[in-house]
This record gives structure tokens, sequence and C-alpha cells, in this order.
């Protein structure tokens, strides 16, 4: 049987069962230059998605959940392809809630594959911008005498052609990896404030109570978000509580802690528009705080944490932290407790 007709037979089953679906074709280079089949394949489908894509700088959204439906990959199969092609890939965070784009660096596919090029081979130069306009070509089959010339073992013996070329693949993969940056790592810590943020700031919605494994992982995707940040994950969480606190909507549907994490930028990215527009900074000068002081917030008794140019810490222990912004409404709302001999 032919590589023709196996072709085809894949083809005419797959269709036969399930109708026609789509077919990610990968350069058989792809896979020689990647450490694996899904890091080429990665690498395929985002070429494809770039050359299609409106924007002329060939950026493309594409969230954890699309690369699961086109490829079946996990988030962390998306950012370990990621790391594999370094220099051919470049990601980046746009937008009110943050969303992933991708974009294809055709130079940087073009000085890797050069690697891959006998040293006696005469190099082809395709200009970047034809190499993007250019239609996706269909897969062509691959038989016993069509292997691409550039990739034909050179040397007497193909077991000694086969050590070089894994030599060289190790050398290229381990110098990918040293130029990828480590993500901060999550302090396991935080978790718990960012649950008391919640149940201190929540107003008439559900408490809650303990740390899910889902809400563990809401979590810290909001700290990655933060590049593990924990002040400024506390800050957006703080802001988003009290936009949905004071939303009547939320309030019927008795949304919780689960619902808002999600959507934690956009709401504190709201919470922050609305105030800016209607509390303008007053001229009243603030009381002289001092860490350790007791003080009524909300009508409760709390002690001040800690005090920066940008907030204040509270803490009690029955009602828990609460983080008041200087610039904020609620900052008018912490009362010195007055201590009568």
């Amino acid at each position: 049987m032919s590589g023709l007709q196996r072709q085809t037979l894949a083809a005419s089953l797959v269709t036969s069962a399930l109708g026609r679906q789509p077919v990610v074709a990968v350069p058989m280079t792809f896979i020689h230059l990647l450490p694996d089949c899904t890091a080429a394949t990665f690498l395929a489908q985002c070429c494809y998605l770039s050359e299609q894509s409106d924007d002329p700088e060939g950026w493309f959204e594409r969230s954890h959940a699309q690369w699961r439906s086109d490829l079946c990959l996990s988030p962390e199969q998306v950012r370990r392809c990621v790391r594999d092609c370094a220099g051919m890939v470049e990601v980046k965070k746009m937008g009110l809630p943050a969303r992933n784009f991708y974009r294809v660096l055709p130079e940087g596919i073009s000085t890797r594959l050069a690697t891959l090029r006998p040293p006696d081979a005469e190099p082809v130069t395709v200009p970047a911008a034809q190499a993007m306009s250019c239609h996706r070509e269909q897969p062509q089959p691959v038989t016993s005498g069509s292997q691409p010339p550039a990739l034909r073992p050179t040397l007497p013996h193909s077991s000694s052609f086969k050590r070089e070329e894994q030599k060289e693949k190790k050398t290229v993969s381990e110098r990918v990896r040293d130029d990828v940056q480590p993500s901060p790592p999550v302090r396991a810590e935080a978790l718990p404030k960012l649950l008391s943020i919640w149940n201190t700031n929540r107003g008439d919605l559900p408490e809650a109570v303990g740390l899910s494994t889902h809400r563990r992982k809401a979590m810290t995707v909001l700290l990655a978000d933060c590049d593990g940040d924990g002040e400024r994950a506390v800050e957006l969480l703080t802001d988003a509580v009290k936009e949905v606190a004071a939303d009547d909507f939320w309030k019927a549907k008795k949304f919780g802690l689960d619902t808002l994490l999600p959507k934690v930028l956009g709401k504190a990215e709201a919470y922050r528009s609305r105030s800016a527009v209607k509390s303008p900074k007053l001229s009243e000068p603030l009381p002289d705080f001092g860490v350790g002081q007791v003080v009524l917030y909300r009508r409760e008794r709390y002690a001040i944490e800690a005090i920066t140019d940008r907030h204040i810490d509270l803490w009690d222990e029955q009602n828990g932290s609460a983080r008041i912004l200087i610039n904020s409404d609620d900052i008018r709302a912490i009362r010195p407790l007055e201590v009568r001999a």
C-alpha cells in the first residue's frame, strides 16, 4: 500500500465515522526541529492561525479552552510548547480582562531551520512577507523515496548520523530552555488572605468557606496574572469585591467568590474607573494613623496592621483583614477609636 493510499484510507475512515474533520498539517522538518510531535503540531497550528489573522502583524487570540479544542492540549502542555518554541512564537497578554495573544516569528523559524541544513547545502532565502502571505500547503504523502534532500543522511553510516543529529537537537533544546524565564512562584500563604478579603468586603453576598481545589486553582491563576505579586492580587481582589458587593444583580443572583475569581481584573478596573470619576480626592486631611492603633471601620473594631503610601491594612481576629486604598472613599470610613481615661 503506497503512502497516498494510506493517507486516503485514514481520511476515508474518519469521514465515514464522524464526517469531514479538520486536518492539521505538520511539516516533518518541524518534528526534527523540536523536542516532540506536540511542540511541532503547536508550531504548525500557530503558523496557520497567524497567517489567517486579520492583524497586520499576525497576532491572534487563543485561550486555553481553544487550544484544548483545537489540539487537545492542556494548559501545562501549551506553556511547555511556548517554551520549546521560544524565538519562533511570541506570546503576550492584551486587553481587559487580559487575554493571551500569539504570533509566529518567521525570521526565528528560518534561523532555527538553518541548523538542520547540511553544511554543503545551498541556502534558500524566502522573504518573511512572502512566507506569511502564501496559502497553506496541503500535506504531501511521504513515501520511501520522497524524503526531503535537506534531511537525508550525508554521513557514511546512518547510526553515526543519528547520534550527531540527537546531540545537535539536545544542544538546541537546552539553549531554548535557558532563554525562557521561569514563572514566579506562587506563595501558598497568599491564598487564605485572598479568601479573607472576600469575606470582609462581600456585603450581602454569600460567605466563602474553605479553599476547595477549584478555588485554589482560580486564585493561583489570579496570582500568576499578577506575576506572583501577592500585594497586587490583594488590591485587585479588594476592588473587585467592592464592585460586585454593590451590584444589585449580583446580590439578587447570590453570586459568590467562585463566580468572581475569573472576572477579577475586569471588575477591579470597573470599580477604579467609577471611583475616579465619582469621588475626587477630598481636601480634608486624613487623621494621623499609626501601626497598632485601634480604629472603627464599618462599625467594627480593627487594629492597623500596616500603612504604606498606597493603602492601610486592618486586622481583627474575628473580622479578618481588610485593605483600604488611600485614594478610595472607604479611607474616610476609618475613625480613630477614642480611648477615655
